[in-house]
């Protein structure tokens, strides 16, 4: 029966500080990839989310938009006149003209509802 010499404390050290670095290095390495993957994966989430939020507004902003007939709307600038051109000055001819198409289509609704009563 062959005996196998114990290492000598100072051994184990030695061979401790040889092999502590690599495996420190090579625990970065993986470390230093997953974390990189891991970014990678959030933002591609984050890029979907902020595109599926753009699309989702854009779809409820066209459901949304009221449908007035060109007669309904010359109607109701006739009778909002005053307000009407106060809002061009105050908020430009954009908003006025989306102001004034949400208010067609309410009075529209309105009227719709009254008619159906």
């Amino acid at each position: 029966m062959t005996l196998i010499p114990r290492p000598k404390a100072h051994e184990c050290l030695l061979a401790l500080a040889v092999l502590l670095p690599a495996s420190t290095a090579s625990a970065q390495d993986y470390l230093g990839s997953y974390l990189q993957s891991q970014q990678d994966a959030n933002i591609r989430e984050i890029q979907q989310d902020n595109s599926n939020r753009a699309e989702g507004s854009t779809a409820k902003q066209q459901r949304s938009t009221p449908t007035v007939s060109p007669s309904q709307l010359a109607e109701v600038k006739a009778r909002l006149r005053t307000d009407y051109e106060r809002r061009v000055r105050e908020e430009g001819q954009a908003k006025a003209d989306e102001w004034l198409r949400d208010t067609a289509h309410r009075i529209a609704q309105r009227q719709g509802s009254n008619a159906a009563r």
